[in-house]
């Protein structure tokens, strides 16, 4: 099946991104949406910091995100036994 993808596509989850980085008063947002190993949607917005002369985000900006690094990983291990790769009862 083919996606065909139409510019506004994202609109939707774009605004709610930068609604939530104004709700929780973030410095900045990213936003990068993949599909089959292409990127399809980039969006980019605000400072690293809120200092004067702060550094606009871009492609290349690097974000600390320990906090949802576990998660991603818990998900991906309840995927893996899900689908079989991975069997539970080993420790």
């Amino acid at each position: 099946m083919e996606l065909k993808l139409y510019r506004d596509v994202f609109k939707d989850i774009t605004s709610y991104t930068e609604k939530v980085k104004q709700e929780k008063y973030a410095s900045c947002a990213a936003l990068v949406i993949m599909k089959d190993n292409n990127i399809v949607h980039e969006w980019y917005s605000g400072s690293h910091h809120f200092e004067k002369g702060a550094k606009k985000i871009d492609f290349s900006s690097r974000f600390n995100v320990y906090s949802t690094r576990v998660t991603y990983v818990g998900l991906a291990i309840a995927i893996a036994v899900h689908e079989g790769y991975l069997d539970r009862k080993i420790k």
